[in-house]
């Protein structure tokens, strides 16, 4: 955190040192482009600090589904970290959450069960879909039988539920996160 503070009051000295030197008609072009570099490289260092690191733990990213998007609709995740993946469909009909290229390694899936450790459900998603049990293998419950093949992180819900998914990164790359019930959804996953 502190760092962020950082680099972000550093981001503002570089902002209020390029504002005096042009009000002082001192500022050149160069003098421009020198400052914005900074601040550009500045501000994707405080950007990679909010990345998280593969720790060698395991990861939880929560994905809300709705009619609109993903939220967040872009996640980030180490090559090599263990990854549960939960996303929760708001929308009003079938969610999918695919991401394309990415090849997992180790995948679990969630089915009917106890309540999965770790996992913070609601106590309405606790009580009326009880997931949390995982198995090494896949069983469809997709309306439209748009359903996972071969080893793909894909996970989807029914409007109101939930899936759970732990895979291990083993590429890196940016790949498309798609939706194949609505080709309008997309995101983005970044493994670094």
């Amino acid at each position: 955190m502190r760092t962020t503070k950082g680099i972000l009051a550093a981001i503002l000295a570089l902002a209020a040192m390029a504002v005096a030197l042009t009000a002082c008609g001192g500022a050149t072009v160069a003098d421009d482009v020198a400052v914005s570099t900074i601040a550009s490289v500045t501000l994707a260092s405080a950007q990679a600090a909010a990345i998280p690191r593969n720790t060698g733990e395991i990861l939880t990213i929560n994905v809300d589904l709705t009619d609109q998007g993903f939220s967040p609709d872009t996640i980030f995740m180490a090559q090599g970290q263990r990854v549960k993946l939960v996303v929760r469909n708001k929308g009003a009909t079938e969610h999918h959450f695919h991401i394309i290229g990415l090849d997992p390694a180790d995948m679990l899936w969630s089915v009917k069960g106890t309540e999965m450790e770790g996992v913070d459900l609601t106590e309405e998603e606790a009580h009326n879909h009880d997931h949390g049990e995982l198995a090494d293998f896949h069983v469809c419950t997709s309306a439209f039988g748009v359903c996972p093949t071969g080893l793909s992180v894909h996970a989807h819900a029914a409007p109101g539920d939930l899936d759970i998914i732990m895979f291990t990164t083993t590429n890196q790359g940016n790949f498309e996160i798609t939706d194949p019930l609505h080709q309008n959804l997309m995101g983005t996953a970044i493994v670094f």
